[in-house]
């Protein structure tokens, strides 16, 4: 945002507004009565003026505003402030803007105010209830999800013991020509994570990353997509507990790391769990620790109760 804000600077984004002003120059229609009986700011004032002071530099403000409520590296927080700084003051906004497209003289500036229209309406860098949009502008979320879970799981259960998209055998397909088979491959799925056992090498649970849940009655559920999925993995690596993890939408009771259940489905021996995993307060110091040891406690907790 910083970055998209400081290259167009040097041509602001004004636009022309009716406003009333006090003055002792001269800039616009002034009521005759003020000339006998100025303020003492000045004449008031009123007309079109062609400045900085408008709606859209306002969304921009108040959305950089928000996001430095979230961020903690010094740098992106001095260069927001200087950005606020320059952008201030501004009239308040309630954020609603009926035509979301800028004039064409201000073009350069559509996809910053289109990102702080965003940033607004929550996508910011926090989940919050009901707005499950992730930051696209700052990273590929749902693999970093996935990678965050493959860090955290090896911490606590151990390199040895997680594998990550390993490749197993589903089973065959076969193509024809006339009638005969002309070739043969093995169709092969690839689980996000394999936590194995202990004393063997076979699998304990599968760990598959979720980031956008489908969301029923307000709650989110296990979607018909991924429940095929986990059976196609638990056919190819013989494991019977297949976990769903999303994170979680952000509470203030939650601890970082906590998980919890939110739907199971039993399909045969097979049993497939959908948790939600807390992930506020990952950024401080020992986050990734607390979380790692929080949530594999709890998955195991879990397993021992709901699992096949």
């Amino acid at each position: 945002m910083t970055d998209m804000y400081w290259s167009n600077h040097r041509r602001p984004l004004r636009m022309y507004t009716n406003r009333s002003f006090t003055s002792f120059e001269i800039d616009g229609e002034v009521d005759p009565e003020c000339l006998l009986q100025p303020s003492p700011e000045g004449f008031e004032q009123f007309g079109i003026l062609y400045n900085r002071d408008n709606k859209y530099n306002a969304v921009i403000l108040t959305a950089a505003k928000q996001l430095l409520s979230q961020i903690r590296d010094p740098g992106t927080i001095s260069q927001l402030e200087r950005m606020v700084f320059a952008l201030s003051p501004q009239r308040q906004t309630n954020g609603f803007i009926r035509n979301r497209t800028l004039p064409s003289r201000s073009v350069r500036w559509q996809p910053l105010f289109e990102l702080s229209m965003d940033v607004l309406n929550g996508f910011g860098l926090t989940l919050n209830s009901g707005k499950l949009w992730a930051p696209g502008y700052v990273l590929d979320t749902w693999r970093v999800w996935q990678d965050f879970l493959k860090i955290s799981m090896r911490l606590c259960f151990g390199s040895d013991r997680v594998q990550s998209q390993v490749s197993r055998v589903l089973g065959t397909k076969e193509r024809f020509l006339g009638g005969n088979i002309i070739q043969t491959n093995q169709s092969n799925v690839r689980p996000d994570l394999i936590i194995n056992n202990v004393q063997s090498n076979t699998p304990y649970f599968l760990l598959d990353a979720k980031y956008k849940g489908n969301i029923k009655d307000g709650h989110v559920a296990i979607s018909e997509q991924d429940l095929y999925e986990s059976l196609a993995f638990s056919e190819g690596t013989g494991c019977k507990n297949i976990l769903l993890a999303y994170p979680a939408l952000s509470s203030a009771q939650s601890e970082l790391g906590q998980t919890e259940i939110f739907e199971r489905q039993k399909i045969g021996d097979v049993t497939v769990i959908g948790v939600q995993i807390e992930i506020k307060g990952i950024s401080l110091t020992g986050g990734l620790s607390r979380f790692s040891r929080k949530c594999a406690t709890d998955l195991q907790a879990i397993l021992v109760k709901w699992g096949a």
